[in-house]
């Protein structure tokens, strides 16, 4: 049986997959007991709830099938204060219909750590891996990125922080005995 988690809408998608699975691995909850937490969690399938108005077994409602090793706060504000800008921009690029696959491609080479857009990178950054991002920046429309990631009221902290405590409540509720998994 493979892990599966189903979120609400594709914007909770995509934080999950950009930010929260690399904060649960690697940032907010590295060093969380048990240690090993973090394998479940980011080796889930992810995607969107479906429910189908003409054939119920198709149906997946928001869930997870297997049982995480900890509970996750991810609207915590200590992990607002430090990536919450970042993945509001996240969002709003998600909510514009931007692919997850194009906004992780986006990730350290048009939006910065911080999640803001760079427009060039700087001369002293040498070597194979950047003259690959200085390539792939050439490819992206940053006017149009700034324009998606500045529109305040597409997606503000609050529709982030609703997101966020809905994902908690998914992830931490546990298996629901979902027969589609």
């Amino acid at each position: 049986m493979s892990r599966t988690i189903y979120f609400e809408n594709a914007v909770q998608v995509a934080l999950y997959k950009c930010e929260l699975s690399g904060q649960i691995s690697d940032g907010h909850w590295e060093n969380s007991r048990p240690l090993d937490h973090w394998k479940i969690m980011c080796d889930a399938w992810v995607g969107v709830e479906r429910i189908s108005a003409t054939d119920p077994k198709y149906d997946r409602p928001a869930g997870i099938n297997f049982q995480p090793k900890r509970r996750y706060n991810f609207a915590a504000p200590e992990l607002l204060e430090v990536v919450g800008q970042r993945m509001l921009h996240y969002a709003r690029l998600a909510k514009a219909g931007v692919s997850v696959e194009l906004i992780d491609a986006m990730d350290c080479t048009v939006l910065d750590l911080m999640g803001e857009i760079r427009r060039e990178i700087r001369d002293d950054n040498t070597g194979e891996y950047w003259d690959q991002k200085r390539a792939e920046l050439s490819l992206f429309d940053c006017d149009a990125i700034e324009a998606i990631i500045s529109d305040e009221e597409s997606y503000t902290m609050a529709d982030l922080r609703s997101d966020l405590r809905s994902m908690s409540a998914i992830v931490n509720a546990g298996p629901k005995g979902d027969s589609n998994a």
